[in-house]
Formats: C-alpha cells, structure tokens, sequence
C-alpha cells in the first residue's frame, strides 16, 4: 500500500493483522509461502511502515519498519516480570503517529 503524507511524499506500508497473546500484540514482519523444498520467507524490506489491525482491540497501529530487527511485540498489558525495553502498544496507535516523521 502507498500512503501519502499531508506534504505529498509517499511511503510505502504493508497491512498486517495482529492477534492479542499474552498481554501483547503480535504479528508477522514477514511473507511466508510454501514450495517444493519447503516454507519460504520473505522479510519486508522494501517497506516503509507496517500498518498493524488488531481485531481484539479494533486498534490500528502505525510501526515504522525500522522500529525493530525481525520481530516486535506491542505491550498491552504490564508484564508479569519487569522489562528493561517495552514497546508499549499505545505509542503506536495510527491517530497519535500519523504523520510520521521523515
């Protein structure tokens, strides 16, 4: 997906669903198919943000692709044990990110 900024630059997003586990939103960063040797994967590196749906919460969320190495979780809930890094849900939440910077 293309999304145009107020400034008129494009970025370029790929959608992707989350599913609520543990206190946190998950989803996947990446493509997977299968073929004669096996699954396939496919890290989305040609893509500016990830917009993330969370059916649960009917949140959408706005994750710049360079928030993460492979993977992210969105905390929803404190977490049982104490983190030193928390990527809290509610810092990503598309109404409070969009325009993103640069």
């Amino acid at each position: 997906m293309v999304l145009e900024m107020p400034d008129g630059k494009l970025r370029r997003a790929q959608v992707k669903t989350g599913w609520l586990t543990n206190g946190t939103i998950q989803f996947h960063a990446k493509s997977q198919h299968t073929n004669s040797t096996g699954n396939v994967y496919k890290y989305y590196d040609d893509v500016d943000d990830f917009l993330v749906y969370a059916h649960e919460l009917e949140t959408l969320y706005l994750v710049p692709e360079d928030a993460f190495e492979r993977s992210i979780s969105l905390r929803v809930e404190e977490p049982a044990q104490a983190e030193d890094e928390i990527n809290w849900a509610s810092a990503y939440r598309f109404d409070e990110r969009w325009p993103p910077d640069g």
